[in-house]
């Protein structure tokens, strides 16, 4: 009878250690597995950082590029109107000097009239009043092209980009009346 209680013992023993050595073989190879989906998980979450870089990189990169092309259309666009206004302040320099010339014409003309024939007077009647229709023409089409670049200065006013997330400035194009 000991005998057989002792074998049931070393089969009880030796069934434990063999379920034990089958489990840690089971367990051993969970464990593996869980470390190779976490390698794989760290290795996808550096490849997810880097790319995530990468496209940072590239996007400022291209933000860097757009800013740099657009203050190259600003700077272009400054040097165009600078130029511009320097041809207009030439152009009023000679449009004074020839209004200077003739309103010293002009002063001389009472004189010249007292002495003039009544024909000489009746043509120059006549010449002043083709002249003062085709300035006063001339100041409508002006008047006219003034109204004009106003409301496209307005409707470019009111067309401008906002930042809603910037305080209101006002706009530099916005026109005061």
């Amino acid at each position: 009878m000991y005998t057989h209680v002792a074998a049931a013992i070393a089969g009880a023993a030796l069934s434990a250690w063999m379920t034990w050595q089958v489990q840690d073989w089971r367990l051993q190879g969970q464990v593996t597995t869980a470390k190779t989906a976490l390698a794989k998980a760290e290795g996808d979450l550096v490849k997810e950082k880097q790319d995530r870089k990468d496209q940072l990189l590239r996007a400022r990169a291209s933000a860097q590029e757009t800013y740099t092309r657009m203050e190259g259309v600003k700077n272009a666009a400054i040097e165009k109107q600078t130029q511009r206004a320097e041809g207009n302040r030439l152009r009023a320099q000679q449009l004074q000097r020839d209004v200077d010339g003739l309103l010293g014409n002009l002063a001389a003309v009472p004189a010249r009239i007292s002495a003039a024939s009544s024909e000489a007077v009746a043509d120059y009647a006549a010449t002043a009043t083709r002249v003062f229709g085709e300035c006063t023409r001339e100041y409508a089409e002006v008047a006219e092209r003034a109204d004009g670049h106003a409301n496209d200065a307005q409707a470019l006013s009111e067309a401008w980009p906002t930042n809603p997330s910037q305080p209101a400035a006002g706009n530099p194009l916005e026109i005061k009346r």
